[in-house]
């Protein structure tokens, strides 16, 4: 890029002069701008004395991520403005900004009168290091951990709650800028945020500490420079010869790390520059082959990094401050952006679960670990056993069945079956959709020994790792993540536990209550049917749920024509997969694989796709909203679920038919989900505020929200009232055209929950 823009561009924009200039992408932008995101600078256009200059997402990535699809839109529309004349005003920032270090105070005194404060935290080392208020736009005050005693005032306004409220106390009815920006639809990021909607230029923290991180660096460099280390381990590259149908492996040794290490020390102290400015030590080496820096960092230590508490104290008062300063601005800008949209009911109901998710990450769960242990050496007698099996119709050819590149030697090279799909580096894929594709007896039994190392090498090993002192696993709770409104999680996450293979199911075993307690899990029955039947008026299904009768059962009796008594799984299932799959716009070709994938080969693609016409003859309304729904996703640009929660659909305008067609099955997707979770949310909100309130003195710990259900920890004596209680919470939070039911399950361990009727 930099001899080509060189040579042609630059002479080209010289020659012509042009009024405006587009780059498209991370570097045409940063051909222009040097090291910046494009996320941070697409569709601001940076006015110049001879041009004007408009920064955009390069048109492909929408491709590869469709979410961008709509900033993309936004970006050429900006454009569109700039070519008819029309003047494209951006935020600027007038402020003289004013922070000052109030370490030395008793008190946040400044504070206590203050109707409204934005609050910011720092850390170094997984530790609180300092806390950061503004009251005023353009001020802030910068107080040391520990130097502060905070009164809120009647609102806190914060940047992601779940992060500064592991280190400080807020109230429950804090705002949060990144949960607001996440309702709206835009980036989450505050600095990127604070950018756009402010004007506000704001030094990240790499530029923050990168000089001090450069003095660390340079200083541990030194001392590997003086160590002799061994000769560098022998690297292999494997690729795909697809001519010749085999596995081709390259060995190369790297150049020794004693010579990348003094050229690292060379680049630095000589001050050489590359495009996006100096050298960075710290990122230059964490660059190279992480087997070639094994043996210095075993030896020394990984390279330690810079953080505010290296950095000059009025230049780290300047920085942590201004995030709070940032995060009043934004919020200023935000609060009527929501009111806007109509999106205010939206904010207040996914804001009221705030603190619910931050019970759940505090509380944890607790973890037999023993347990764990027993069942991985189970498992692996288990892939032992089903690996001589597979070995037995190969003929006896012995290989590792958890190595992708074995497998594939085996399957494609030596057996000659043709792959069907590719990995991006370009070796043939092994997963398990595409080793059904294999006709061969041993390809299913590879598929059963994948599963049952996956659940040991997941499960049965990785999760006694993340068990804190406590003896219970915190997860991180997501909650601004996904278009829905669900909740996701991670490290680890708990909701992809296994559920349906005996297998799996032995790993909940594993998740146990404490003493004198049991765990709760109650989940709304069949929730996204009785969504879909209410907001498309369904007559039939409405009559169904109504009469409590089994709507797959039912289904299967009219589509197979059949008694009620005569249906069997292998009809039943079918329904149920459709009945689940339409709201997620199913095709035949889904319900083929899904046939397939329960081993009902006689389910050919032609005979799933007359069964959905069957399907939808029997639920014409459904199909006739679906197609609503579509039309408004394609007019609008976006659709609703039954409480006003929006999702964007920049898809539906694509050319490319399979991503048009997956927006259509987001489109129609999305209001049922989404509903679903507005329901539980609402739900656990009434729950937790009633406990606050005082309107019940039973207590519980909240541990997990999976989807459509919730699980909690009760004391033994007070499991049924709970049940009672909370059941009737749960299904009166709304009123729907059929009622809204819930199972209720209780024990005490996670794999073992029994059901307990409800006293309705």
């Amino acid at each position: 890029a930099d001899f080509c823009s060189a040579r042609w561009l630059d002479v080209e924009i010289e020659m012509h002069k042009p009024e405006i200039i587009v780059p498209m992408g991370k570097v045409a932008i940063e051909h222009f701008l040097g090291e910046v995101t494009v996320e941070h600078t697409h569709g601001i256009p940076i006015h110049r004395e001879k041009s004007t200059l408009l920064p955009v997402y390069h048109p492909a990535a929408g491709l590869h991520n469709t979410s961008l699809m709509r900033s993309i839109q936004s970006d050429f529309q900006v454009l569109g403005k700039l070519m008819r004349g029309e003047e494209v005003k951006r935020p600027v920032d007038t402020l003289e900004p004013r922070y000052e270090d109030a370490s030395a105070r008793s008190k946040a005194s400044s504070f206590h009168s203050m109707t409204l404060a934005a609050w910011d935290t720092e850390t170094v080392d997984d530790q609180l290091w300092s806390v950061q208020g503004s009251w005023l736009e353009g001020q802030g005050s910068f107080f040391d951990a520990g130097t502060w005693d905070i009164s809120y005032g009647t609102q806190a306004v914060v940047h992601n709650y779940l992060y500064d409220a592991r280190w400080v106390e807020l109230p429950d009815t804090t705002h949060d800028t990144m949960l607001m920006a996440y309702v709206l639809g835009l980036p989450q990021g505050l600095k990127e945020l604070a950018w756009r909607l402010c004007g506000m230029e704001m030094a990240s923290y790499t530029e923050t500490i990168g000089g001090y991180r450069k003095e660390k660096a340079l200083e541990w460099l030194t001392r590997a420079a003086q160590v002799e280390w061994p000769d560098p381990p022998l690297l292999e590259n494997v690729s795909w010869n697809k001519k010749e149908n085999k596995l081709e492996t390259q060995q190369k040794r790297p150049q020794h790390i004693s010579k990348k290490v003094r050229r690292i020390i060379a680049d630095v102290v000589g001050g050489k520059l590359l495009k996006e400015g100096p050298v960075d030590a710290w990122v230059r080496w964490h660059q190279i082959d992480a087997r070639e820096r094994e043996a210095v960092e075993e030896a020394l230590g990984p390279m330690p990094d810079a953080s505010l508490a290296d950095v000059p104290k009025d230049k780290a008062v300047y920085y942590a401050t201004r995030d709070s300063d940032a995060t009043l601005r934004v919020y200023h800008k935000l609060r009527p952006m929501l009111a806007e949209a109509s999106l205010d009911h939206i904010y207040h109901m996914d804001q009221q679960t705030l603190p619910i998710a931050l019970e759940m990450q505090t509380n944890g769960i607790k973890v037999d670990a023993h347990y764990l242990n027993q069942l991985g050496r189970h498992y692996l007698e288990l892939m032992e056993a089903k690996a001589e099996e597979i070995f037995e119709t190969l003929g006896g050819r012995r290989f590792n069945p958890n190595s992708d590149n074995q497998l594939r030697t085996v399957f494609y090279e030596e057996l000659g079956y043709k792959p069907t799909r590719f990995t991006p580096t370009g070796l043939p894929s092994v997963k398990g959709e595409e080793l059904a594709k294999v006709p061969h007896p041993s390809a299913k039994l590879v598929e059963e020994y994948k599963h049952l190392a996956h659940l040991k090498d997941s499960f049965c090993d990785t999760l006694p790792l993340k068990l804190e002192e406590d003896g219970r696993i915190h997860p991180t709770v997501n909650v601004t993540r996904t278009e829905t409104g669900r909740w996701s999680m991670k490290n680890p996450n708990l909701q992809q536990i296994p559920a349906r293979t005996e297998q799996g199911r032995a790993i909940r075993k594993a998740f146990i209550a404490t003493n004198g307690a049991s765990l709760v899990a109650i989940d709304y029955s069949q929730i996204e049917m009785r969504v879909a039947a209410h907001l498309a008026q369904c007559r039939s299904m409405i009559q169904l749920f109504q009469e409590g009768r089994d709507i797959h059962t039912e289904t299967a009796s009219q589509i197979f024509g059949v008694p009620l008594g005569s249906v069997t799984s292998q009809m039943r299932y079918p329904t149920k997969t459709m009945g689940f799959g339409v709201i997620y716009g199913l095709t035949p070709h889904g319900l083929h694989n899904q046939m397939v994938g329960e081993g009902l080969v006689d389910w050919t693609e032609s005979r799933c796709e007359e069964f959905i016409g069957e399907y939808y003859g029997l639920r014409p309304e459904l199909r006739t909203w679906q197609e609503q729904v579509k039309e408004v996703a394609r007019r609008d640009g976006y659709v609703r679920d039954m409480f006003g929660r929006i999702r964007w659909t920049p898809e539906m305008l694509c050319p490319i038919e399979r991503y048009r067609g997956a927006g259509e099955r987001q489109a129609i997707n999305m209001p049922v989900q989404s509903s679903a979770q507005g329901i539980i949310k609402l739900a656990m909100a009434r729950m937790h505020r009633d406990w606050t309130q005082g309107k019940t003195k039973l207590s519980w710990a909240w541990l997990l929200a999976i989807h459509d259900e919730i699980m909690v920890e009760v004391i033994d004596e007070e499991v049924d009232e709970f049940i009672t209680w909370a059941s009737r919470v749960m299904e009166s939070v709304v009123q729907l055209s059929v009622p809204v039911l819930v199972e209720a399950k209780a024990g005490k361990n996670w794999g073992e929950l029994q059901s307990r009727v409800l006293t309705r």
